[in-house]
């Protein structure tokens, strides 16, 4: 399984490792891909944008709508949430997400303590908890491109020390809950929360 090493390039917001108040503004280069020299896409991926954006805009070749919805977007969302992330850690707010499912092969990680899932899903080049579990969905994966196809799957998140209060109890739209979830079910080829 192939995957891409990304590296962020801060622009402007920062220097010397601290933030100076200015708009932080991050580059990701993609160095793997030439967009202009790239073959045409007619065939939709399953459970991307690919279809709905090539109905929507009208167009034959779906490559800008592949392009545009793809892991470069996600990309950048990975460099901004590890800045939160860091930000949340000066109010001793520690998150940590794993996956527990891809195709048919499950984790076991029910028994682990918040440390242990994010010291072991750390070592996963998937973000799996359980190595053996992990060895067997990079398989399935590598299965399932083989045959043209993709897999579901799903991850669990974890947040604790968050206190009390965040949010609101009356209002739906400012609700907790409503906005972590309304930006998981953002993130491309994410189906249900």
């Amino acid at each position: 399984m192939k995957m891409e090493k990304d590296r962020v390039e801060v622009l402007a917001g920062l220097r010397k490792g601290k933030t100076i108040g200015a708009p932080l503004a991050l580059l990701i280069k993609n160095k793997d891909f030439k967009i202009d020299v790239l073959p045409h896409v007619y065939s939709p991926r399953p459970g991307h944008a690919d279809l709905a954006g090539a109905l929507k805009y009208n167009t034959r070749d779906i490559r800008d709508v592949l392009e545009r919805a793809s892991a470069r977007e996600t990309a950048m969302r990975v460099a901004i949430g590890a800045i939160c992330k860091t930000l949340l850690q000066e109010f001793k707010i520690e998150i940590v997400s794993h996956v527990t499912r891809i195709g048919e092969v499950c984790a076991r990680t029910q028994k682990l303590s918040f440390n242990q899932l994010r010291r072991k899903a750390a070592k996963s080049c998937i973000n799996c908890a359980d190595k053996v579990a992990g060895a067997r969905m990079v398989a399935e994966i590598d299965r399932a491109k083989g045959q043209g196809d993709s897999l579901g799957g799903v991850f669990e998140l974890i947040a604790v020390n968050l206190p009390v209060g965040l949010g609101s109890f009356a209002h739906w739209e400012r609700r907790l809950d409503a906005r972590l979830s309304a930006s998981l079910m953002s993130i491309p080829a994410v189906k249900a929360v």
